[in-house]
């Protein structure tokens, strides 16, 4: 592979059936293509991908019409932006923190619970939710985070175990020790 390279975020989004990660990861292996990072998921009954990709200068007009061959092929639809430079592996400093949450399914949860994260300063580097359907559907979210040092992790608990109440959901924030709001 070349030593110069583009780095570019592409998205994927389609119906789910079998093959669909393979066809994309082929014909960037094909443009000499390197996935640095990557999240694939089923919502419902769509595909969904993001991914980081290193595309070398020389294979850019491969990289892309491998793209668009897949999107007529495949009947996907892909969006390729230019990574901004300097900011593929940008280091966030702070503690690694969980949040696991459940309860009754209302609209709200994720808004409640991300505005406390949000106004903490605490980012989100990953997120997911589930529903769990039923007479009473149940609502399931997991929330990776990083927690800067500065911030009051004790105010944060409080915080969380308040909106935890008012939305009737469990709150569980994990970092060094298991906390339930």
């Amino acid at each position: 592979m070349s030593d110069q390279v583009e780095n570019y975020v592409l998205t994927v989004l389609g119906q789910d059936r079998p093959g669909i990660v393979a066809s994309v990861t082929d014909a960037l292996a094909k443009a000499g293509c390197n996935i640095e990072q990557s999240s694939m998921s089923v919502l419902g009954t769509s595909f969904a991908m993001i991914l980081v990709v290193n595309v070398p200068v020389n294979t850019e007009r491969e990289f892309r019409t491998g793209l668009v061959g897949i999107t007529t092929v495949e009947d996907l639809k892909i969006h390729v932006d230019p990574f901004p430079k300097g900011a593929l592996h940008k280091t966030i400093d702070g503690d690694s923190y969980s949040l696991n949450l459940h309860g009754s399914d209302h609209p709200g949860i994720i808004s409640a619970v991300t505005r406390v994260l949000s106004e903490n300063n605490i980012n989100i580097s990953d997120l997911a939710t589930r529903l769990i359907p039923g007479e009473k559907s149940i609502f399931l979210m997991t929330i990776d985070l990083i927690v800067p040092a500065e911030v009051d992790v004790e105010q944060v608990t409080d915080s969380l175990k308040n909106i935890g109440n008012d939305i009737q959901c469990e709150i569980i924030f994990t970092g060094d020790d298991s906390i339930t709001c």
